[in-house]
């Protein structure tokens, strides 16, 4: 009887000490932290060192899981402290997140051997990336990523210990469409022409490349050789559009307590014109019949305008515009 009573009493004594807080969280210290500037050279769990993703953190974790001895007991009594009943088996992927402890963060830092320490991270302006595995309470525990100790960090020390985190990026902007301006695009040149002709009688010997392009615009099989009245030209400036919007070039950036946000965003810039280049002018003509007669003395008159146009050029020393 007394030596089930002394069985009973040895093992109710072991559920208490396994529930009772790991070191790590007593903060009754007195006197100033032990600086840490380098991380990496006395290791607690080598197997969380390193690790790139909450995935191959949660997954290392579950293989000392399925381990026994020191390393799993200590790895459940500080996740047990942190609120996860269980240990190592109540963490979930979605408990684990990344955050970078700002330069100066005072707290209690494990080692090889499984001891803590009473420290201060300094002498890295960027911060230290730690993985944070928050329970379902609020409560949390750190594990530095490039060494893998455990670290819990002081509350009383409000002025340094304000964890950095990652948030999510999203930058709303409407995509603006710029044209360049008519002096900076390509131009088009539009030009309508009006030729007359009339029909001759009998087969052409030899038939101009004009006559045969009135042939293909006309219903007459035997056109004169066409003669231009009109020449309009008319100048298009074509401009070049561009759709342009602005993307982060992260999905996630880290925030730190007083501290300005930086977000690394990118511009894109999209051609959107209609044309890509060619820019193509294009001729109208028109045709009209008329008689042999009304299209000789159209030519002659316009002959003579020719010449008078020409003793012009030859007084003034000026072209004369057509």
């Amino acid at each position: 009887m007394k030596y089930a009573l002394f069985i009973g009493a040895l093992m109710a004594a072991s559920s208490c000490f396994a529930q009772d807080k790991d070191p790590l969280y007593n903060f009754n210290k007195t006197g100033d932290p032990k600086v840490v500037k380098t991380l990496g050279t006395n290791p607690e769990f080598p197997c969380l060192q390193n690790k790139r993703t909450p995935e191959e953190v949660l997954s290392a974790m579950r293989k000392v899981d399925r381990t026994e001895g020191r390393q799993k007991q200590k790895m459940d009594n500080l996740l047990m402290g942190a609120g996860f009943e269980s240990g190592i088996s109540d963490v979930r992927l979605s408990n684990i997140s990344m955050v970078t402890l700002p330069d100066g963060t005072t707290g209690n830092m494990g080692g090889c051997g499984y001891n803590s320490s009473y420290t201060q991270l300094k002498g890295n302006e960027n911060g230290y990336r730690a993985w944070k595995i928050t329970s379902d309470n609020g409560s949390s525990v750190y594990f530095m990523a490039k060494c893998g100790n455990s670290f819990a960090m002081n509350s009383m020390d409000t002025k340094n210990n304000v964890a950095c985190t990652q948030m999510p990026v999203t930058i709303t902007s409407e995509p603006k469409v710029i044209s360049q301006s008519a002096a900076s695009v390509k131009e088009r040149v539009e030009t309508k022409e009006s030729y007359v002709y009339y029909h001759k009688k009998g087969k052409n010997k030899h038939v101009t490349d004009e006559e045969r392009m009135a042939m293909n615009e006309t219903s007459d099989s035997h056109p004169s050789q066409p003669l231009l009245l009109r020449s309009v030209k008319k100048a298009k400036f074509v401009p070049q559009d561009y759709r342009v919007t602005v993307t982060p070039q992260a999905d996630n950036v880290t925030v730190c307590n007083n501290k300005p946000v930086d977000v690394a965003a990118n511009i894109n810039v999209e051609y959107t014109s209609e044309y890509t280049g060619n820019y193509p002018n294009s001729t109208n003509k028109t045709y009209k019949k008329v008689s042999k007669h009304v299209y000789k003395k159209s030519m002659r008159k316009m002959r003579r305008a020719e010449r008078k146009e020409q003793k012009v050029s030859r007084m003034t020393g000026i072209q004369v515009n057509k």
